[in-house]
């Protein structure tokens, strides 16, 4: 049987952005929780002030991550909240235990 696919996404908003993207993450949390496939999508903020944001997501699979990704919702955040991303690092992995 295959593991769930867990993806790790960092980011960092634009300096003086910070809370303009936190709020667009937050809206597009309670949308991706509905999505066929989503086990876990959390929105986690760094509590050493950083900035730093960490999305930890685990997916029935890679096909239902990649529709998530391609899906209205994820177009629109892109579109409406992508600028205030400064930076943006993505790692898919697996579970080991």
């Amino acid at each position: 049987m295959n593991q769930p696919l867990v993806i790790i996404a960092l980011v960092r908003a634009r300096p003086g952005h910070e809370q303009e993207l936190l709020a667009a993450q937050k809206a597009l949390v309670e949308e991706t929780r509905k999505a066929p496939g989503c086990l876990r999508y959390e929105l986690n903020v760094a509590s050493d002030d950083s900035g730093r944001i960490a999305f930890i997501e685990q997916w029935v699979s890679p096909a239902l991550w990649h529709k998530h990704m391609d899906s209205p919702y994820m177009q629109t955040f892109r579109e409406t909240a992508g600028h205030l991303i400064g930076e943006f690092d993505l790692l898919q992995m697996e579970q080991v235990v």
